[in-house]
């Protein structure tokens, strides 16, 4: 897992070519811009999902899990909390899903990190995260960019 700030997702370049991918984009465009849902940057290679959503009790939240792809979480409006705890950690709650690429998890978070506009949070295939954590109840626009590992 990383956790940073935007201004510093350049250091992250060289880790894996389609995180590279999602870093050039995260540079050189206007992320405002992007419309809602998806938006393929490189096909099967790496891609973005814009969406917006209601923020929830963490007890209301689960972990989720990815094998193919890794995840970069950008906040473009509102703030939510992001659990982090590594996937051998967490207490599977379903198979697998392959078409997916996911898999839903409960435990305790070992981290909270605060995703809002000035952060960024990479996920790994190791790393279980929950998304959508607040006590209050706020909206986020959030980009998803995922990239094939």
């Amino acid at each position: 897992m990383i956790y940073d700030t935007l201004n510093n997702i350049h250091l992250y370049k060289g880790i894996h070519p389609n995180l590279d991918r999602v870093i050039e984009m995260i540079q050189t465009h206007d992320l405002s811009q992007l419309p809602m849902g998806k938006t393929i940057i490189e096909e099967d290679l790496c891609w973005v999902n814009r969406m917006t959503y209601q923020t929830k009790p963490q007890a209301e939240c689960r972990f989720e899990a990815h094998r193919l792809y890794g995840d970069v979480q950008i906040s473009l409006i509102g703030c939510e909390y992001m659990g982090y705890t590594p996937l051998a950690d967490i207490k599977l709650c379903d198979d697998y899903d392959p078409d997916r690429d996911i898999v839903h998890g409960s435990g305790s978070p070992l981290t909270l990190c605060c995703l809002n506009q000035q952060m960024a949070a990479v996920f790994f295939a190791e790393d279980a995260h929950m998304a959508k954590i607040n006590q209050s109840l706020e909206t986020v626009d959030k980009l998803c960019f995922k990239f094939k590992l």
